[in-house]
């Protein structure tokens, strides 16, 4: 029942205007990028797949032509030359590709799979977050907009209280007022704060994964140079 309730409120909460253009624009903001970044993370999880299942097919590649090179060791050893050769250039594909998809499953890929756990589902101080916000994000701005809710429910009831009732909900209307204002104050700013935070992360991020691609990419040119000017040596008549 009480899960119930929660799911109840978060709808409620969820279609609730905000006359704070600050907020409201912060709400369709996170709302909007944690449902790219889940898109975002199926789609780099399909790459990082791929790239394991490329790595696959190289290392079955070097096994089939080791096994031809040695095939021909005795029969003709310069087709056995070229086969070992051409195995070794294989063999640092299928290391690249495996290297490639290790690295960018440690960097960008667990980014962005923690990203889509936390918007699936959190809880800050009882507050439910919703399956498509940011965790912090999300959280302060329920925080808040439970406290909207609060404050002019409480207005609307003064204004329909008899006399003998009205000292009592101008005090609760005082206090959800005085309570509303401060987590707005609060709010706003750990909100700029985190938007330049999570900015920064991010690009640290991407730097290390662009660092990556570029490293394995430099060391594959190297090996596979080598490997075709050793080819080149081989006298093919």
């Amino acid at each position: 029942m009480k899960t119930l309730t929660n799911a109840v409120q978060e709808v409620r909460l969820h279609g609730h205007k905000d006359a704070d253009e600050f907020f409201s624009e912060q709400r369709s903001f996170v709302i909007q990028s944690c449902m790219r970044l889940r898109e975002c993370s199926v789609a780099f999880s399909m790459t990082v797949s791929a790239e394991y299942r490329l790595s696959s097919i190289f290392s079955n590649l070097v096994k089939h032509t080791s096994l031809a090179g040695s095939s021909q060791a005795k029969n003709d050893k310069t087709l056995h030359g070229v086969l070992v050769k051409c195995s070794e250039g294989l063999d640092h594909c299928r290391s690249a590709a495996e290297e490639r998809a290790r690295s960018d499953d440690l960097t960008v890929g667990f980014a962005l799979n923690l990203y889509e756990k936390y918007s699936l589902k959190a809880k800050v101080d009882d507050f439910v977050v919703g399956k498509y916000w940011e965790c912090f994000a999300q959280a302060v701005l329920h925080h808040r907009m439970v406290l909207l809710h609060k404050k002019e429910s409480t207005a609307k009831a003064l204004e329909k209280a008899t006399a003998k009732h009205q000292d009592d909900l101008e005090d609760k209307r005082d206090q959800a007022e005085a309570k509303f204002v401060a987590i707005s104050k609060t709010t706003r700013h750990e909100l700029v704060q985190y938007n330049e935070q999570r900015v920064r992360s991010f690009q640290e991020l991407i730097l290390e994964y662009a660092e990556s691609q570029i490293t394995i990419a430099r060391q594959l040119y190297a090996q596979l140079t080598k490997t075709i000017a050793e080819l080149d040596k081989i006298d093919i008549e």
